[in-house]
This record gives structure tokens, C-alpha cells and sequence, in this order.
């Protein structure tokens, strides 16, 4: 009984959390998160501890606290791995990891992470997130100063880009280009 109270109890806080986030109140949600792993783990929940922390680490995000949001998804990895969630949660995680440590200039170490999330995106068909992940590689190549390789992944993405029809998602890749070009 002690137990589906305590599940009962994080299950509202992953949607409490959830709700914040849908109104931007990241902080909040940040909160409401924690306290949702926190119960999770008191019931050694594995896939809600998931949960938990792949939200946290997008609340993280949200609020800039990337090295807070890095730590929520490395701790999250192992579950992932244990779990065997989807492929599509997978490259998510994995995509914001990258944008984590992209984020935090550490160019290197989101490329390993973009790299693994990139793989599942053409796994899955996603242009979206290929084109998503394949952008930001290129800044990061950019920021490396690896300029030749950064050029043909900004092509590329520009490439999925137009054959999405999302202009939008074009005019920021090559308006970001063109500012990384100056």
C-alpha cells in the first residue's frame, strides 16, 4: 500500500511538472520534478526515475542550469540502457545531452552525444530530428574549427530541411550560417 501511495504521489508530480512546463514555469516544474524522482526512487521505479529525469534535465534546459540538465541525463543513460526504452525517447535524451554540452561550449563531448542521437533519427526516419542534430554538429564542427567538415553538415541540414518544407527551419539554419560566417 505504502508503495502505489508513493507512486500514486510521483505520478502527480511528473504531471504537475508537466503542467508547469506547458505554462513556462520552469522553475516550478524543476521543483515538481524533483520531487517526483524523488519518490520514484524510494520505490526503486527505474522507468519513472526515467521519466523524472529526462524531464528534469529539459526543465534544466530551460532555465540554463545546463550543467544541472547534464547531470539529470547522464544519470538518466544507465536507465535508458536498462530499460531499453524506444528509440525515438533514446534520441531525444541523447539529443539534448548534445545541446547540454553545446550549450556549456564543450563542443567535443556534444558531438559524441549528437552523434549517437543522429544515428537513432535516421534509424527512425525523423528528418526533423536528423536535420535538428545534424545542425547542431556542424556548429559544434564550426566551433572546433573544423570548417570544411562544419560546411558539409550545415548543407545537409539545409538539404532536410527544404525537402521537409519547413522554411522556417531553413531560414534559422542559414540565417545562424550566415552569423557564424562573420
Amino acid at each position: 500500500m505504502q508503495n502505489e501511495n508513493q507512486r500514486l504521489d510521483a505520478e502527480y508530480f511528473l504531471k504537475l511538472g508537466a503542467q508547469h512546463m506547458e505554462s513556462s514555469r520552469f522553475q516550478a516544474a524543476e521543483l515538481a520534478f524533483i520531487q517526483a524522482l524523488e519518490q520514484y526512487e524510494q520505490i526503486a521505479d527505474s522507468e519513472g526515475m526515467l521519466m523524472s529525469l529526462h524531464n528534469l534535465g529539459i526543465a534544466y534546459l530551460c532555465l540554463g542550469e545546463f550543467d544541472d540538465a547534464i547531470m539529470s541525463y547522464e544519470r538518466a543513460l544507465p536507465l535508458l540502457e536498462r530499460i531499453g526504452k524506444t528509440p525515438a525517447f533514446s534520441a531525444q535524451l541523447l539529443r539534448n545531452l548534445g545541446f547540454a554540452y553545446y550549450s556549456k561550449r564543450d563542443f567535443q563531448t556534444a558531438l559524441g552525444a549528437l552523434h549517437s542521437a543522429l544515428h537513432l533519427f535516421l534509424q527512425l526516419g525523423d528528418q526533423r530530428g536528423e536535420a535538428e542534430v545534424t545542425f547542431l554538429t556542424g556548429i559544434s564542427c564550426h566551433h572546433l574549427n573544423f570548417p570544411d567538415e562544419a560546411i558539409v553538415f550545415f548543407q545537409k541540414a539545409i538539404q532536410i530541411a527544404q525537402s521537409l518544407g519547413d522554411q522556417d527551419l531553413e531560414a534559422d539554419f542559414r540565417e545562424t550560417v550566415d552569423a557564424l560566417s562573420q
